[in-house]
């Protein structure tokens, strides 16, 4: 079994569109203790790629889960196949999931579920292929799948393949909400370049680095490019991010595209008080703690 962790990105400045379609970003992204759960078996013939699992977040009927699952874009299904047909692996997989991670949150389970797959079979098959190469071959897939394969935090840059690692803390807490809908990262960047066709500079990697190892959350000068728009489409996103003011977190923000909100405190006690406030009204909401590091491989 492999834990496939999220992320939430604490800073996520938009570039210009790239000539390959991608957008050129600057972002820090930080690992955080919410899972999901991937199994993988061999199977003693070519039987193909079979995928099952449950859905830890009813947010989907069953029949829209499994449609999901058995889709051909599945990141979990294009991980595999690219592996096997990378590697000349010519055996069938049976591949389960807990899904924890929501889905269209900006949390990235998605791409930590590809980048998963790829270590387990690594394993799993004795390819033993370098951690540089399966992130190249993740690349492919996702623009954040590579920060899956290199560290707990990282300055990324480029499309999202850049990482530069850096030391991770765990002087913070967090509060995360998913508020049950899901936002496409396409459609996200369609809004954003509708409405900021200018780009604005913003800060430095260096300073982005030195503030997040030095400076208090409450000091953090942070942003997201999305949370403008993504404040007017969706005000039940502003007033999730108010909420977690409101209720003492030095930081909060947007993960990604969304739709998830996060508050960082240092303080365990009153981001427990805030928890059950919100949690009367949001069911899918988590206490998670930043990673220090990356999450071990057991096979079965």
């Amino acid at each position: 079994m492999k834990l496939a962790p999220a992320k939430i990105n604490l800073h996520l400045q938009i570039g210009e569109k790239r000539s390959d379609g991608f957008h050129d970003i600057k972002s820090l992204f930080q690992m955080i203790s919410l899972y999901d759960e991937i199994v993988i078996r061999s199977l003693t013939e070519n039987t193909g790629i079979s995928i099952s699992g449950e859905l830890c977040i009813p947010v989907m009927k069953n029949a829209e889960w499994r449609k999901l699952l058995e889709s051909p874009e599945n990141t979990i299904r294009l991980a595999a196949e690219s592996f096997c047909r990378n590697y000349g692996v010519s055996r069938g997989f049976d591949i389960t999931i807990r899904k924890n991670i929501p889905l269209g949150a900006g949390l990235g389970g998605g791409s930590s579920d590809a980048a998963a797959v790829f270590e387990l079979l690594n394993d799993l098959t004795g390819v033993h292929a370098p951690q540089e190469e399966l992130a190249a071959l993740g690349a492919e897939i996702g623009s954040d799948v590579p920060f899956f394969f290199s560290c707990a935090a990282g300055i990324v840059t480029g499309r999202g393949d850049n990482i530069e690692a850096i030391e991770s803390r765990d002087d913070f807490h967090l509060c995360i909400v998913y508020p049950k809908f899901s936002i496409s990262t396409a459609e996200a960047y369609r809004w954003f370049d509708q409405k900021f066709p200018v780009r604005k500079n913003n800060l430095h990697e260096i300073a982005l680095s030195k503030m997040f190892k030095i400076e208090k959350p409450e000091l953090w000068r942070f942003d997201n490019s999305f949370r403008t728009v993504l404040e007017e489409k969706f005000p039940i996103i502003k007033e999730l991010i108010q909420s977690m003011y409101q209720f003492g977190a030095q930081y909060a923000n947007i993960s990604g595209s969304g739709s998830a909100v996060f508050g960082v405190f240092d303080d365990i006690s009153i981001l427990y008080k805030g928890y059950l406030r919100l949690r009367r009204r949001f069911d899918t909401i988590w206490i998670i703690q930043p990673l220090d590091r990356r999450t071990s491989v057991v096979l079965e």
